[in-house]
């Protein structure tokens, strides 16, 4: 089987044209290899990252904040963490608890420092994840703000000790406050998503090597 090396499109034995866009075939013009495979190849190009190999590298750069890191490698080992801090509280509850907190606290670090570097890889300070972290714990607090104000507004019982009433409007208030710590949640959510699944940067950049190239 031949390809045109000008379109990349399969061509028959013997044809003297590429049907596709007419390059004329002779010699050199004709490969064995696809153009986008041939350019993958000439490029030098690391496949992806695979699982096992995320979570080894991950451990082996356990607090190394430099370079950079591809999204296959980030969202490989983003995966790993999510099965070993909640599979076992989830499977054996009692027990589980306790394993989720050592995977927590032994991938916390890890998990820092591949954000950080998958930062880097758009171009981006490892700082940027401080300000999620902050966003995500100023939302929890309104959100938990809104919910419990809600409930003493709703309910008399607490109203005396909140010092407010479902009359004077308390009640949506904290709604209000409830859904502006959602809202806070989801931008910050949309956020994170649209960076991380960006491809990096072409090249080296101002963090290291394209980590894509070998």
């Amino acid at each position: 089987m031949k390809f045109c090396s000008n379109c990349g499109s399969e061509i028959e034995e013997g044809v003297r044209f590429c049907g596709n866009c007419g390059t004329q075939l002779v010699g050199f013009e004709t490969s064995d290899i696809p153009k986008s495979a041939a350019s993958t190849i000439s490029r030098g190009e690391v496949p992806s990252t695979s699982f096992p190999d995320a979570i080894k590298i991950a451990f082996s750069k356990y607090a190394d904040f430099s370079g950079r890191a591809r999204r296959s490698e980030y969202w490989w080992f983003f995966l790993f963490v999510q099965l070993v801090t909640q599979l076992p509280s989830l499977i054996i509850p009692p027990l589980g608890s306790i394993v989720s907190l050592g995977a927590f606290l032994v991938t916390f670090i890890p998990s820092l420092a591949v954000t950080a570097r998958r930062l880097h890889d758009i171009g981006r300070t490892g700082w940027w994840q401080l300000v999620w972290y902050l966003l995500g714990f100023v939302s929890t607090v309104v959100i938990a703000f809104g919910v419990l104000g809600g409930i003493a507004a709703l309910f008399s019982e607490f109203a005396d000790e909140f010092g407010v009433y479902p009359s004077d409007g308390a009640l949506e208030v904290f709604v209000l406050l409830g859904v502006l710590g959602v809202l806070i949640s989801l931008v910050t959510l949309v956020w994170w998503i649209i960076w991380f699944v960006k491809k990096g940067d072409l090249g080296s950049n101002e963090y290291g090597p394209d980590p894509r190239s070998k």
